[in-house]
Protein backbone atom coordinates (compact mmCIF):
# COMPACT_ATOMS: atom_id res chain seq x y z
CA UNK A 1 0.00 0.00 0.00
CA UNK A 2 1.12 3.44 -0.64
CA UNK A 3 0.90 6.43 1.52
CA UNK A 4 -2.10 9.13 1.14
CA UNK A 5 -2.85 10.62 -2.33
CA UNK A 6 -3.95 14.12 -2.98
CA UNK A 7 -6.09 14.54 -5.92
CA UNK A 8 -6.58 18.14 -7.57
CA UNK A 9 -7.80 20.34 -10.59
CA UNK A 10 -5.74 23.21 -11.81
CA UNK A 11 -7.40 26.28 -12.64
CA UNK A 12 -6.88 29.89 -12.70
CA UNK A 13 -5.35 30.22 -9.05
CA UNK A 14 -2.65 27.68 -8.59
CA UNK A 15 -1.61 28.97 -5.78
CA UNK A 16 -4.82 26.89 -4.01
CA UNK A 17 -3.20 23.61 -4.74
CA UNK A 18 0.29 25.13 -2.54
CA UNK A 19 -1.81 26.48 -0.03
CA UNK A 20 -4.01 23.06 0.38
CA UNK A 21 -1.00 21.15 0.19
CA UNK A 22 0.71 23.39 3.07
CA UNK A 23 -2.22 22.60 5.36
CA UNK A 24 -2.89 19.44 5.10
CA UNK A 25 1.36 18.46 5.56
CA UNK A 26 1.12 21.63 8.54
CA UNK A 27 -1.97 20.55 10.54
CA UNK A 28 -1.01 16.66 10.28
CA UNK A 29 -4.05 15.94 8.65
CA UNK A 30 -1.60 14.12 6.09
CA UNK A 31 1.92 14.03 7.02
CA UNK A 32 2.55 10.97 5.04
CA UNK A 33 1.57 12.38 1.85
CA UNK A 34 3.33 10.65 -0.84
CA UNK A 35 1.61 11.25 -4.27
CA UNK A 36 -0.34 14.24 -5.67
CA UNK A 37 -2.26 14.19 -8.89
CA UNK A 38 -2.93 17.35 -10.77
CA UNK A 39 -5.40 17.42 -13.23
CA UNK A 40 -5.28 20.13 -16.00
CA UNK A 41 -6.52 21.82 -19.05
CA UNK A 42 -3.72 23.91 -21.30
CA UNK A 43 -5.39 26.98 -20.43
CA UNK A 44 -4.13 27.03 -17.04
CA UNK A 45 -2.43 28.53 -15.42
CA UNK A 46 -0.79 30.16 -18.50
CA UNK A 47 -3.36 33.10 -17.85
CA UNK A 48 -2.73 33.54 -14.33
CA UNK A 49 0.05 36.56 -13.82
CA UNK A 50 1.93 35.02 -11.51
CA UNK A 51 2.56 32.06 -13.81
CA UNK A 52 4.46 32.17 -17.10
CA UNK A 53 3.90 28.22 -18.00
CA UNK A 54 2.91 25.20 -16.31
CA UNK A 55 6.54 23.79 -16.58
CA UNK A 56 6.99 26.87 -14.00
CA UNK A 57 4.50 25.80 -11.83
CA UNK A 58 5.67 22.08 -11.80
CA UNK A 59 8.86 22.89 -10.94
CA UNK A 60 7.74 25.12 -7.89
CA UNK A 61 6.14 22.14 -6.79
CA UNK A 62 8.75 19.67 -7.01
CA UNK A 63 11.15 22.39 -5.42
CA UNK A 64 8.95 23.05 -2.88
CA UNK A 65 7.68 19.53 -1.94
CA UNK A 66 10.62 17.00 -3.15
CA UNK A 67 9.05 14.04 -1.32
CA UNK A 68 6.14 14.09 -3.07
CA UNK A 69 5.52 11.82 -6.23
CA UNK A 70 3.64 14.21 -8.41
CA UNK A 71 1.53 13.40 -11.29
CA UNK A 72 0.47 16.02 -14.12
CA UNK A 73 -2.71 14.61 -16.00
CA UNK A 74 -3.81 16.44 -19.02
CA UNK A 75 -7.26 16.41 -19.89
CA UNK A 76 -6.87 14.88 -23.49
CA UNK A 77 -9.06 14.27 -26.27
CA UNK A 78 -8.89 11.21 -28.90
CA UNK A 79 -6.16 12.73 -30.52
CA UNK A 80 -3.91 13.03 -27.51
CA UNK A 81 -4.30 16.89 -28.09
CA UNK A 82 -4.76 18.73 -24.73
CA UNK A 83 -7.98 20.00 -24.22
CA UNK A 84 -8.01 24.03 -23.82
CA UNK A 85 -11.10 24.44 -21.66
CA UNK A 86 -13.99 22.34 -20.70
CA UNK A 87 -16.66 23.83 -23.41
CA UNK A 88 -19.16 21.37 -24.67
CA UNK A 89 -20.20 17.71 -23.70
CA UNK A 90 -17.56 16.19 -25.08
CA UNK A 91 -15.22 18.09 -22.90
CA UNK A 92 -17.07 17.21 -20.01
CA UNK A 93 -17.33 13.51 -20.77
CA UNK A 94 -13.37 13.59 -20.96
CA UNK A 95 -13.02 15.79 -17.74
CA UNK A 96 -15.19 13.38 -15.79
CA UNK A 97 -13.26 9.69 -17.44
CA UNK A 98 -10.34 10.94 -15.92
CA UNK A 99 -11.43 12.13 -12.65
CA UNK A 100 -13.08 9.26 -11.91
CA UNK A 101 -10.34 6.67 -13.71
CA UNK A 102 -7.38 8.82 -11.31
CA UNK A 103 -9.71 8.13 -8.19
CA UNK A 104 -10.55 4.35 -9.12
CA UNK A 105 -6.69 4.00 -9.85
CA UNK A 106 -5.30 5.01 -6.18
CA UNK A 107 -8.53 3.28 -4.70
CA UNK A 108 -7.48 0.16 -6.46
CA UNK A 109 -4.01 0.49 -4.82
CA UNK A 110 -5.02 0.74 -1.76
CA UNK A 111 -4.52 4.80 -1.53
CA UNK A 112 -6.31 6.86 1.18
CA UNK A 113 -7.38 9.85 -0.74
CA UNK A 114 -8.05 13.78 -0.06
CA UNK A 115 -9.71 15.30 -3.04
CA UNK A 116 -9.55 19.22 -3.54
CA UNK A 117 -12.18 20.76 -4.86
CA UNK A 118 -11.06 24.71 -4.95
CA UNK A 119 -9.50 25.06 -8.41
CA UNK A 120 -9.99 24.33 -12.22
CA UNK A 121 -13.59 24.88 -13.96
CA UNK A 122 -16.92 24.06 -11.70
CA UNK A 123 -17.49 21.54 -14.28
CA UNK A 124 -13.95 19.46 -13.14
CA UNK A 125 -14.81 20.23 -9.03
CA UNK A 126 -18.21 18.56 -9.75
CA UNK A 127 -16.64 15.53 -11.38
CA UNK A 128 -14.57 15.39 -8.68
CA UNK A 129 -16.99 15.96 -5.78
CA UNK A 130 -18.99 13.14 -7.91
CA UNK A 131 -16.38 10.80 -7.94
CA UNK A 132 -15.40 11.26 -4.37
CA UNK A 133 -19.46 9.81 -3.85
CA UNK A 134 -19.05 7.11 -5.69
CA UNK A 135 -15.42 6.04 -5.09
CA UNK A 136 -14.50 7.45 -1.70
CA UNK A 137 -15.01 5.29 1.69
CA UNK A 138 -14.80 6.96 5.32
CA UNK A 139 -10.96 6.95 5.62
CA UNK A 140 -10.71 9.77 2.58
CA UNK A 141 -11.40 12.80 3.20
CA UNK A 142 -12.58 15.91 0.35
CA UNK A 143 -11.54 19.38 0.83
CA UNK A 144 -12.60 23.26 0.01
CA UNK A 145 -10.65 25.94 0.78
CA UNK A 146 -11.39 29.68 -0.12
CA UNK A 147 -8.63 32.01 -1.03
CA UNK A 148 -8.23 35.84 -1.37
Amino acid sequence: MHGPALVATLGLQPQIITRSLDLLLEETVAPDLAEVVIIHTSAYPHRHPHWRSLDEFKSYCQERYPDIAWRWRPIQDEQGETVYDVETPETAELVFRLIYNEVKRLKRAGQRLHGLIAGGRKSMIVYTLFSAQLLFDSDDRLWHLFSI
